[in-house]
């Protein structure tokens, strides 16, 4: 996905968030100290009206999905059967993903790199 793609999908939060008085991260000057003027109170009170229009995550990363858990399980198969080793999938910030490395993988690091640039078809 490109950022354009990305910033649009995402824009109906960063304006409500916006409207409601939370300065996006985009907007803020570095070095500045405004990154945290925002109460608490602010934040969750934004959260709590914005809640609708926090974009959905992609298919594939969605616990929601049924379907998410069985695909990423397919695609670590397909990566151990190419040779890749430290693969497995995981739950990070509420999405599944593939993970590389970690404490839930093999320990040969050199096995990270065993993924072809290209797999054949």
């Amino acid at each position: 996905m490109t950022l354009q793609k990305q910033e649009a999908i995402e824009a109906p939060y960063a304006k409500c968030m916006s409207d409601h008085g939370v300065t996006s991260v985009r907007d803020r000057k570095f070095g500045t100290t405004d990154a945290h003027d925002e109460t608490q109170s602010t934040l969750d009170t934004a959260h709590r009206a914005c809640a609708s229009k926090v974009p959905l995550p992609p298919w594939e990363n969605d616990p929601k999905n049924p379907a998410a858990l069985d695909f990423n399980r397919a695609v670590v198969a397909c990566l151990h059967g190419k040779g890749a080793r430290k693969v497995a999938v995981a739950q990070v910030e509420g999405e599944i993903n593939v993970s590389f490395g970690g404490a839930d993988t093999t320990s040969s690091p050199s096995a990270w790199y065993a993924i072809p640039a290209r797999l054949p078809a």
